[in-house]
């Protein structure tokens, strides 16, 4: 018999602790609710959740996974539209200059246009899911961090591109896509400067780290939330052996921080940022 009560005895505390689980105390009277899903306690009204928490309960995994197809279809749509109109001007081979690659690099715009119009068609509240404002201090913190890492982020990549260009070499065919989109002018560097830096780093923060690796670390953990939303944007822009692995270093570094910084957009953005902003200024000044 005392077996038998000893071995009942650890399944009704997780029995209850998984009741527990399921409950809210209210912060303001005290009163137990066992309806996780009331927004206001019953008893004196008060708000039970945030508004971050009511938002995150309206866009659902399945929803990030959905929203990020369609952003990527969208994406590949325009670009092969451009790369089409491309190749009629350039009489069968696809125009590439400074200023054709910019326009290809501003393309990524779409990661931040997709995800803010399905939001407003949804009904939901893109600031409060993706870019919370509730803690003003954190986010200036966050800010900061995201700056001085992006420093630390440029000699990490600068270090691996080394390597990667002794261990496989610079092909012909990535040396000539790299004398053709190299600025020329003044005009030309600042439009591929004001396409890197302000259109992509931040609409890349947006879809590949506020959404994909969000939900994906929200389901799965943070490991293969940062693995896997790196590796599925890098695969996607797979050109060649040394872009890619440079490209999955960068969204692995991005995505390290954006967990450290509990899911915070305020560190990844500042930092892609300004990483791209350190790869195209301090090479002019050394």
């Amino acid at each position: 018999m005392a077996t038998g009560n000893s071995d009942n005895q650890p399944k009704d505390v997780s029995s209850h602790e998984k009741k527990e689980e399921q409950v809210i105390v209210c912060p303001n009277c005290g009163a137990i609710i066992r309806d996780i899903d009331f927004i206001y306690c019953p008893i004196c009204n008060a708000r039970l959740k945030t508004e971050e928490e009511l938002a995150e309960a309206q866009f659902t995994w399945n929803s990030a996974l959905s929203l990020v197809f369609l952003t990527f279809i969208t994406y590949f749509i325009a670009y092969y539209a451009v790369e089409y109109y491309l190749m009629s001007i350039g009489g069968g081979a696809v125009l590439i200059t400074p200023i054709t690659y910019a326009f290809f690099l501003m393309l990524q715009g779409v990661f931040a246009l997709v995800p803010i119009v399905y939001f407003k068609l949804a009904k939901l509240d893109f600031v409060k899911l993706i870019l919370p404002v509730s803690d003003k201090k954190k986010i200036i913190n966050d800010i900061l961090i995201g700056v001085l890492f992006s420093f630390i982020f440029y000699f990490l990549i600068e270090f691996e591109y080394q390597i990667s260009v002794q261990f496989f070499g610079l092909s012909p065919e990535l040396i000539e896509l790299i004398r053709k989109t190299t600025p020329t002018n003044t005009t030309e560097y600042l439009i591929q400067l004001i396409a890197t830096v302000l259109i992509l780093a931040p609409s890349n923060e947006i879809l590949v780290r506020g959404i994909l690796q969000r939900y994906l670390s929200k389901a799965h953990g943070p490991i293969i939330g940062i693995f896997g939303a790196s590796i599925f944007y890098s695969l996607l822009f797979l050109g060649n052996i040394i872009s890619f692995i440079t490209l999955l270093t960068l969204q692995i570094l991005l995505g390290v921080l954006f967990e450290y910084r509990k899911r915070s957009l305020y560190s990844t953005i500042p930092a892609h940022m300004m990483f791209w902003l350190v790869s195209m200024i301090l090479p002019l000044l050394l």
